[in-house]
């Protein structure tokens, strides 16, 4: 099986320097301890809003190594992931990326179990999933290199297995399936071994291979994302050139930039760049040589000596470089003023080069073996070693700027989409962004209820790195829009009287708000409010359309309210006095015959009917019409109808009942009060004479009419009604 022999420094490097103090812009911002967390990070770190993620070879709960997170000001570390060189794997050596909340990566595995897998997990931690296990077949063997993504693609190299052992470059979908082997490496003039991430233009891929050992030289190659167009840009020869190229490559324009680890003037390590077409191959620096402590490599059967110079420079970069503007940052394992390892800068045309920081191993500890990532002027990275060689490491920062002029960040904050009354501030508000790692303090805060209208929200920014910038503020306007109230019952419409208008009014009662925000004072004001029916005339279930309701209390102006819709009463006909259409007709009958007397009358409500017989009421005689069935002469007398409503009532004229052949009667008109008890009296004249009693008689209408059937045997009398 062939090995990634860098890989093997980090985990048999033996002899380490003493360590001697440097002043500088750095930052350490968490020291990886032996107490069952991360030991060890190889790889670099990346960046998302104000969090770092990274991953350790070691340590962890099981010590297989893990995947933690820092913020950018050294605070909130936490294990997101401890590997248990079970079906998760274990070692992971290669970096991270990050697509929306997903971090993707990969495990090396073990030399003695398990062969590396493909892993995602959350950035909270959760969620991990092996998205790929690898067999040390056509698939390959121990990814020491991290990922890149394109659309829901990963791609990646394995540093060995392949139908040659020699590694391969593979694919493999977010989800897990579709893995393919894109190429599989010979160890021949395509190179072997590859351990490093890939960098992707259009559908071609550009990595490197390292070589089975120091001695291979290396090559740079390119390959289609189909896998198909294999092509090595350039061989190194381990000469002024380089020579094992372990980490990977960046690209600008048609350039790629990266580092050997090997070669060069002294055979410390170059930087260099080459052309995607592998044409223009030129050696931006060289590392220089010196004296210094030495340390043992080892891989497979061969052991080697290596040098760890105290220079100027650094020696033996093992990391990829990041480009900003025309300048390269990188880091250099051994070397500089300490000999424990450098973090430099030059040009990209080879001019400028400049050792930024010089580790010490001290508390910034040393071995630095990763890439940098750079946020505004601050330089992140991690050192594989931790003071005094002891296996723990650290992450840090260097701010490029100095203290001299600190930057005042950039703060992006867009407007936000307006809301509604009763939403809280929550993310989707408080949202900005900035240029530079750092905290936000928003005003109003999250969770913050806000009265509708035009709001301010404010924020202000303190950065991670207060040495290179200063705190910002700013501020945008959110537009809260009243939440809509409506009436849920306790509103009536009231039926009326038909008037000729379409007017309407309205009845309250324990009136309930949909839509109020707990413990807000809102209720329904009435004044003020116009309702009409939507016709005029008399009907039922008459639609009642409301304007002009409106809401009162303390929290009123965050609502508005939805007039009610569904309302509806009745118009009644508007009651009518009772009157006579037809009036009943005197009449003359036989004896013995049948007569009937007819009236109709009209009004609303419709009136009712009671038949008189000389003033007073007939029982049952309720009808239109009242019939005399078999008229005889106690018949003979005075009939009249009263109709009734609500409104009023009204007595007919009066008809009379006579018969043929009858003398007529005599009849006395009584208007004394109803109640009133009266002695009806005669007398054949008038003058002193004596009266007789004919009855006794109690008013029930006016007039009260009594008939005197005698009256045909009388030749003359007189009447008098006594009251009693």
């Amino acid at each position: 099986m062939k090995q990634p022999w860098l890989f093997l420094l980090a985990c048999f490097l033996l002899a380490a320097p003493p360590a001697q103090a440097q002043s500088a812009t750095f930052t350490v911002l968490h020291s990886f301890t032996n107490n069952n967390g991360p030991l060890d990070p190889a790889a670099g770190l990346i960046l998302s809003g104000n969090t770092l993620y990274g991953t350790a070879c070691n340590g962890g709960s099981s010590g297989d190594g893990a995947v933690f997170a820092v913020s950018a000001d050294g605070s909130g570390f936490a294990t997101l992931h401890s590997f248990t060189n079970g079906s998760d794997g274990a070692y992971p050596v290669g970096g991270l990326t990050i697509s929306g909340n997903t971090l993707y990566g990969t495990a090396s595995g073990s030399y003695s179990s398990g062969f590396g897998t493909v892993f995602a997990v959350s950035a909270n931690g959760t969620g991990f999933t092996t998205l790929h296990s690898f067999t040390n077949g056509s698939d390959g063997a121990h990814p020491v290199g991290g990922l890149i993504l394109s659309g829901n693609t990963l791609y990646g190299t394995a540093s060995g297995g392949g139908s040659s052992g020699y590694g391969t470059v593979f694919a493999v979908n977010t989800n897990g399936s579709g893995f393919a082997t894109l190429y599989t490496f010979t160890n021949g003039s395509d190179g072997g071994v590859p351990a490093a991430a890939l960098v992707l233009s259009g559908n071609r891929l550009y990595g490197t291979a390292e070589g089975e050992n120091p001695e291979a030289g290396g090559t740079v190659f390119a390959v289609n994302t189909n896998g198909s167009g294999f092509a090595t840009l350039y061989a190194f020869t381990n000469g002024s050139d380089g020579g094992v190229p372990y980490a990977g490559l960046i690209l600008s324009g048609n350039t790629l930039y990266g580092t050997a680890n090997f070669g060069g003037l002294s055979n410390a390590g170059t930087v260099f760049a080459l052309r995607t077409d592998g044409t223009a191959f030129m050696t931006l620096h060289s590392f220089s040589g010196g004296s210094g402590p030495v340390g043992y490599i080892g891989f497979g059967s061969v052991t080697r000596l290596l040098g760890i110079p105290v220079n100027s420079d650094g020696a033996f970069p093992a990391a990829g470089l990041i480009l900003s503007g025309n300048t390269l940052y990188g880091t250099a394992q051994g070397g500089g003023s300490s000999g424990f390892g450098t973090v430099f800068a030059v040009n990209t045309n080879g001019t400028g080069f400049t050792n930024l920081y010089s580790f010490t191993n001290g508390a910034d500890g040393w071995l630095p073996e990763s890439g940098l990532i750079l946020s505004g002027n601050r330089l992140y990275g991690t050192a594989f070693l931790g003071p005094n060689g002891e296996q723990d490491g650290t992450a840090f920062a260097l701010n490029l700027g100095g203290s001299s002029s600190p930057a005042t960040p950039v703060i992006t904050w867009t407007t936000p989409a307006p809301i509604t009354y009763g939403t809280a501030l929550s993310a989707n508000q408080l949202n900005a962004t900035a240029n530079a790692p750092g905290s936000f303090a928003y005003t109003p805060p999250t969770n913050t209820v806000l009265n509708a209208g035009t709001n301010t929200l404010s924020v202000v920014f303190t950065p991670a790195d207060t040495v290179d910038y200063t705190t910002a503020t700013n501020t945008v306007s959110l537009v809260v829009s009243r939440e809509p109230v409506t009436i849920a019952s306790g509103i009536t419409a009231n039926n009326k009287v038909y008037d000729g208008t379409t007017a309407a009014t309205l009845s309250s009662n324990s009136v309930i708000l949909l839509g109020v925000v707990n413990g807000d004072t809102v209720s329904l004001d009435t004044n003020g409010y116009v309702a009409n029916f939507a016709s005029a005339g008399v009907g039922n279930g008459i639609a009642v359309a409301v304007s002009g309701l409106t809401l009162s209390g303390t929290s009123a102006a965050n609502y508005t309210l939805t007039q009610p819709g569904n309302l509806a009463a009745n118009i009644t006909a508007a009651p009518v006095a009772p009157f006579f259409i037809v009036q009943p007709v005197s009449q003359v009958v036989s004896g013995g015959q049948s007569i009937t007397f007819t009236a109709a009358a009209a009004g609303y409500p419709a009136p009712t009917y009671q038949w008189q017989f000389n003033g007073a009421n007939i029982a049952n005689a309720n009808g239109s019409s009242y019939t005399v069935s078999s008229a005889s002469i106690t018949n003979i007398g005075f009939y009249d109808v009263v109709i009734a409503n609500t409104v009023n009532t009204n007595s007919s004229s009066v008809a009379t009942l006579g018969f043929v052949g009858l003398d007529m009667l005599a009849a006395v008109y009584i208007t004394g009060p109803i109640g009133a008890n009266y002695q009806i009296e005669a007398t054949p004249a008038l003058g002193p004479a004596n009266w007789t009693a004919l009855t006794n008689v109690t008013i029930t209408a006016q007039p009260y009419i009594y008939v005197d059937y005698s009256t045909p045997t009388n030749s003359r009398r007189f009447y008098r009604a006594v009251p009693q």
